[in-house]
C-alpha cells in the first residue's frame, strides 16, 4: 500500500505551497480626517452643517450616525428623516433643527481600525448666543463691469462668469425686468440667449436695449455685476417746417431749421439740391400702409396688495392671480432678490414654493422675511403687485448688567434695566423672587427698577418679565448682592 503525501519545498524559510508566487497588494494610503470635532450651537428651527472631510477615503465607506441610528452611508440617505442631506461631499446638513437633534453625531470611515469624528449639536431655544456655522466658499465674479458699444442691428455678449456659484442662482435683469434665471430664459424676448454658462447674448440690438444690464448671484448679501450697453445708430434728420414745404413772398427773410439725432451725435450741413429727388423718395416710402398686429389681451392682477401678519415659524401664502398672462413671465422678488420665475423656484431657500398657480408660499417664516415681496408680470410696461409681511414673534429679554449679577454696598442707590424686543412690542414688569419689591408691591411695570438706599434685606434675585401675547413670556434675572459695612 503506497503512502500518499505532499511535497514541501522549503527555501530559506519560505514555503512554496504551489508554483505560483503571491505578490502582496500595493499599500493603500491611510484615510485621514481634514475636519476637526466641534461644538455647534444652533437655534431651534435653523439649519446646521456638520463637516466631515476625508482625504484618501478610497473604497472605504463614510457613514453618519446619531447614537446607534445610521443616518447616511456613502452618498445615500439611509434614515427616513427628510431634513437630512449631504452637501459638498460627506458634510451632513440638518434643516429645521429641533430639540431631539441635541447631542452627538459621529462620522465614521470603514477603515481598520474604524475611524470616527464626533460633533456635538447644542440646540438653543432661548436668548442664548448663536455660534455661526462654518463658512462656505463665497461666490465671486471673474468678469468685470464694462461699457459695450454696439451698432444697431448687431449682437452683443455681456459676460458674467462666476466662481463658487454652488447652489446659488444667477439672474440677469434690465432694470426691474427679469430676463434670465439659472439657465432659463424668463423674458419673452426671442433675441435673448445664454452662452458659455451665464453670459447673456442679445441679437439684433435696438435703441430700447441702451442702458444697464445686471447679473446677480443669489448669495446673502446679494452680489451684482452691471454692464452698460451703448447703442450706436445712424442719423435721423428732422426739419422745420415739418411739412418740408415753405412758401414766402419775395424779399422776405427765411430761416430753415434742421435737427439730427444719432449716436455718435451727427454733424449737420445744408446744401441746395438741383432736383428734389429726396422729396419723391420720402413721399414714396410714406405711402406704404403698415398693418398693426392683432391686439393681445392686456394682463391684469386679480389679487390686491395686502399686509400679512404671521407668527414666526408659521407659513404664509402671498396671492398673485393674473388674468391674460399669456406668454408673459410671472416673477416673485424680495427687494432685488429673485425668488421665482414662471413656475421655477430660483432662490436656494428650501422654504419657498408656488401653490395654485403663482401664489408664493413661505414656510417657517423668520424675522428676515419681514418686508415687501413683489409679484411682477413681464409685460411692457412692467406690472407689479407688492405685499408686506409683518413677522410676529415672542419677547426676547435682555437686562443690564448683562452678566445678570450686581454687587453694591449697603446704602447705595441701584438701577436695574430691562429691554425687551418682540412684535407686538412686549409689556415689561419687574418682580422679586420669594418676596416683595423694595417699594412694597408685587410688581412694577416699565423697563427701569430703581432701588434707593439698598439694604441687606433687599438683596436677592429680581426678575424682568416681558409679555406680548405670543408664546410664553420672556424672563431674565439679575442677582443683587449687598455688602454690609
Amino acid at each position: 500500500m503506497m503512502a500518499t503525501g505532499r511535497l514541501l519545498i522549503v527555501l530559506g524559510g519560505l514555503w512554496l505551497g504551489s508554483a505560483q508566487a503571491v505578490v502582496p497588494p500595493a499599500p493603500q494610503l491611510k484615510p485621514e480626517f481634514l475636519s476637526q470635532p466641534g461644538l455647534f450651537s444652533v437655534r431651534e428651527g435653523d439649519a446646521v452643517v456638520l463637516p466631515c472631510s476625508v482625504r484618501h477615503a478610497g473604497t472605504h465607506s463614510v457613514v453618519w450616525q446619531q447614537g446607534k441610528r445610521v443616518l447616511t452611508a456613502r452618498h445615500l440617505i439611509i434614515d427616513s428623516d427628510s431634513r437630512l442631506s449631504l452637501v459638498d461631499g460627506h458634510n451632513l446638513r440638518i434643516d429645521r433643527v429641533g430639540l431631539p437633534d441635541a447631542g452627538n453625531f459621529t462620522c465614521s470611515v470603514s477603515s481598520k481600525p474604524l475611524m470616527e469624528l464626533t460633533h456635538t449639536v447644542d440646540v438653543l431655544w432661548s436668548a442664548q448666543a448663536v455660534v455661526p456655522p462654518a463658512p462656505q466658499l463665497k461666490p465671486e465674479f471673474l468678469s468685470q463691469p464694462g461699457l459695450f458699444s454696439v451698432r444697431e442691428g448687431d449682437a452683443v455678449v455681456l459676460p458674467c462668469s462666476v466662481r463658487h456659484a454652488g447652489t446659488h442662482s444667477v439672474v440677469w435683469q434690465q432694470g426691474k425686468r427679469v430676463l434670465t434665471a439659472r439657465h432659463l430664459i424668463i423674458d419673452s424676448d426671442s433675441r435673448l440667449s445664454l452662452v458659455d454658462g451665464h453670459n447673456l447674448r442679445i441679437d439684433r440690438v435696438g435703441l430700447p436695449d441702451a442702458g444697464n444690464f445686471t447679473c446677480s448671484v443669489s448669495s446673502k448679501p446679494l452680489m451684482e455685476l452691471t454692464h452698460t450697453v451703448d447703442v450706436l445708430y445712424g442719423p435721423v434728420v428732422k426739419t422745420l417746417p415739418k411739412s418740408g414745404q415753405l412758401t414766402t413772398d419775395q424779399g422776405q427773410n427765411v430761416t430753415l431749421q434742421c435737427g439730427a439725432e444719432g449716436n455718435p451725435q451727427p454733424d449737420v450741413a445744408w446744401r441746395k439740391q438741383v432736383k428734389a429727388q429726396m422729396t419723391h423718395l420720402v413721399r414714396y416710402r410714406s405711402a406704404q400702409a403698415v398693418v398693426p398686429p392683432a391686439p393681445q389681451l392686456k394682463p391684469e392682477f386679480l389679487s390686491q396688495p395686502g399686509l400679512f401678519s404671521v407668527r414666526e415659524g408659521d407659513a404664509v401664502v402671498l396671492p398673485c392671480s393674473v388674468r391674460h398672462a399669456g406668454t408673459h413671465s410671472v416673477v416673485w422678488q424680495q427687494g432685488k432678490r429673485v425668488l421665482t420665475a414662471r413656475h421655477l423656484i430660483i432662490d436656494s431657500d428650501s422654504r419657498l414654493s408656488l401653490v395654485d398657480g403663482h401664489n408664493l408660499r413661505i414656510d417657517r417664516v423668520g424675522l428676515p422675511d419681514a418686508g415687501n415681496f413683489t409679484c411682477s408680470v413681464s409685460s411692457k410696461p412692467l406690472m407689479e403687485l407688492t405685499h408686506t409681511v409683518d413677522v410676529l414673534y415672542g419677547p426676547v429679554v435682555k437686562t443690564l448688567p448683562k452678566s445678570g449679577q450686581l454687587t453694591t454696598d449697603q446704602g447705595q442707590n441701584v438701577t436695574l434695566q430691562c429691554g425687551a424686543e418682540g412684535n407686538p412690542q412686549p409689556d415689561v414688569a419687574w418682580r422679586k423672587q420669594h418676596g416683595r419689591l423694595p417699594s412694597g408691591g408685587d410688581h412694577k411695570s416699565g423697563p427701569l427698577l430703581r432701588i434707593y438706599h439698598i439694604s441687606r434685606e433687599m438683596a436677592g434675585v429680581y426678575e424682568c418679565e416681558a409679555e406680548n401675547g405670543l408664546g410664553t413670556p420672556g424672563v431674565a434675572t439679575v442677582s443683587v448682592h449687598v455688602h454690609c459695612k
